[in-house]
């Protein structure tokens, strides 16, 4: 069975289990089941810890402070512009039932940036970006055209994976994962530049949950 086979058939197997879970608004489940996948074949040797995009950074300052700067960058622009659209498109407002203790509860804040450090930047680079990207890209190859399929297909599984955020959640997230795996891409496939700048996306959102920040700059960008 050739490379490329393989590839599109864990690339099928993990993007239903992650799209599935996350429909059943049970995304957890997906993402420990596809986690196990990338362990196995880390430890089997059909890729490695470089192959998925853990490169040596030859100046982990600069990564951090860049991560910092894309990372919030992209949480206001999520909070002031993407949001704020694809509810006028959908007609839905995101379902964040899931953090609203954030709002009021500094102990839940640091609770869930911590959850967010320890667990999900982590899991969810190393499966999207670090994985099914890399995957993706021996199916289809690495030319501009590939690459634009490449990340439009991680981009669907990635939002219909955040079901639980309702329909404006999905393509929000969607949009969101489009922009981090250009930044994937643009770095070189570097894994620890997304998973920092995905670190600080949902540490600047959470922050500006936190006393009802979001709400209030978006009423100073949408005011009537």
């Amino acid at each position: 069975m050739g490379e490329s086979l393989i590839a599109l058939l864990i690339v099928l197997a993990m993007s239903i289990a992650l799209v599935v879970s996350g429909i059943k608004k049970v995304p957890g489940i997906g993402v420990l089941l596809s986690l196990a996948g990338v362990i196995a074949a880390i430890l089997l040797g059909y890729t490695s810890l470089e192959g998925i995009g853990f490169i040596p950074q030859e100046n982990w300052l600069q990564t951090i402070g860049l991560s910092l700067l894309l990372g919030v960058g992209l949480a206001v622009l999520g909070v002031i512009l993407i949001e704020p659209l694809v509810e006028k498109l959908t007609g839905a407002p995101h379902d964040l039932s899931v953090l609203e203790d954030v709002r009021s509860d500094l102990k839940s804040l640091l609770t869930m940036i911590l959850l967010v450090w320890l667990t999900v930047a982590f899991m969810e680079e190393i499966l999207f970006r670090g994985f099914l990207m890399t995957e993706i890209v021996k199916v289809l190859g690495n030319r501009v055209l590939a690459l634009a399929i490449n990340i439009l297909i991680v981009a669907v599984v990635f939002g219909l994976s955040h079901w639980y955020q309702g329909k404006s959640g999905v393509f929000s997230t969607g949009i969101i994962g489009i922009l981090i795996s250009l930044i994937f891409i643009f770095s070189g496939f570097n894994l620890w530049l997304v998973i920092l700048t995905h670190g600080f996306i949902d540490t600047a959102g959470l922050w500006l949950m936190y006393g009802e920040r979001d709400k209030q700059l978006r009423e100073i960008v949408w005011k009537p």
